[in-house]
């Protein structure tokens, strides 16, 4: 059995979120419904989470926000 899932995160201030300007991330955390950055633990929770759960496939999590920073 082939299980596929998807963790979507928004912007995640790590190495790769942080080469953005200081603009863009207020403008994303502004536009965002918490206003604030994803939080690198609930996002590897995430990725446990759906590691266990047997029962779930073809699914996209956004992880903190309602659209993802691509």
């Amino acid at each position: 059995m082939v299980r596929i899932n998807a963790v979507v995160p928004g912007l995640l201030l790590t190495d790769w979120g942080e080469r953005y300007s200081t603009e863009e991330i207020k403008e994303w955390k502004d536009k965002s419904i918490l206003k604030n950055e994803v939080d690198l633990d609930d996002c590897a929770d995430m990725y446990v989470t759906i590691a266990k759960n047997t029962s779930m496939t073809g699914q996209e999590v956004f992880v903190g926000k309602e659209f993802p920073i691509l």
